[in-house]
């Protein structure tokens, strides 16, 4: 019989289905708000434009910063982030 920590796979199960659920929500909300500039314009350029501008800044981030954390000690970007977080929900 195979023994596993205290709580180790339940806690990453949970934290895996609530990225899931938070991602699932993010990306509905983006959907949504491009079919909602699209009926209140009825244009689709500018609801291609705002697909396009949402989608490309997330792209460079996701690629700059995944290099950027494979290079550096995850320790120091966990504990140099945590100031950081009230400004990142404030920007929202």
């Amino acid at each position: 019989m195979i023994r596993r920590e205290e709580g180790g796979f339940r806690d990453f199960v949970l934290l895996f289905a609530g990225q899931t659920v938070s991602q699932l929500g993010t990306n509905m909300t983006s959907f949504a708000l491009i079919i909602w500039a699209y009926t209140k314009g009825s244009q689709v350029m500018a609801s291609s434009l705002l697909a396009v501008c949402s989608t490309v800044p997330y792209l460079i981030v996701s690629l700059v910063g995944g290099a950027v954390v494979d290079n550096v000690n995850k320790k120091k970007i966990c504990w140099s982030a945590i100031p950081l977080l009230p400004y990142v929900q404030l920007s929202f």
